[in-house]
């Protein structure tokens, strides 16, 4: 693979610096090839012409170089940016996880602080009915303590068994 991609660069070259040359060979012979069709002096080749030519054909031997030089880092590049990314995604994730457990422990704790708070309002009135009641009861009772000391206990009639229903 490595001598084919070589391959593959080197024929690019070669192509492009011909590319490039050919250019000037076709501005050339149309110089020269348009005063011959109009009948005027002979036309030649400038003694410059051949520099540009030159020039060109370096240009297209190291204007690819450049590029396939590019080509593998940047392909690297585009390689490692999908595993950068995917790691950066699954650290936001696990950072965003650990965010909503520490606020479904803080929900669930303040879910238990407030109940206890409910609770707390909510059996002090009822603390304090028991005890008024509470108080009530002892108040009355010792009133009729005496009486109900001396009294008789009352026996359930006969015939219901001591249920209550009575006789059927």
């Amino acid at each position: 693979m490595q001598s084919l991609g070589g391959g593959l660069v080197l024929l690019g070259i070669v192509l492009l610096a011909l590319l490039a040359a050919s250019r000037d060979l076709q501005a050339v012979s149309g110089e020269t090839l348009v005063p011959l069709l109009q009948g005027g002096a002979e036309g030649g080749v400038g003694t410059m012409a051949w520099l540009s030519t030159l020039t060109r054909l370096t240009l297209g031997v190291l204007l690819p170089l450049p590029l396939a030089l590019v080509a593998l880092p940047l392909q690297v590049f585009l390689q490692s940016l999908g595993v950068v990314t995917g790691g950066l995604a699954v650290t936001a994730l696990a950072v965003l996880a650990a965010l909503l457990s520490w606020l479904g422990l803080a929900v669930y704790l303040l879910g238990a602080v407030l109940r206890t708070f409910y609770e707390f309002f909510i059996f002090i009135p009822l603390l304090l009915e028991r005890g008024y009641r509470a108080w009530q009861r002892r108040r009355t009772v010792a009133r009729e303590a005496p009486a109900t000391l001396l009294s008789q206990p009352t026996t359930p009639p006969p015939g219901d068994g001591g249920t209550g229903r009575g006789s059927s």
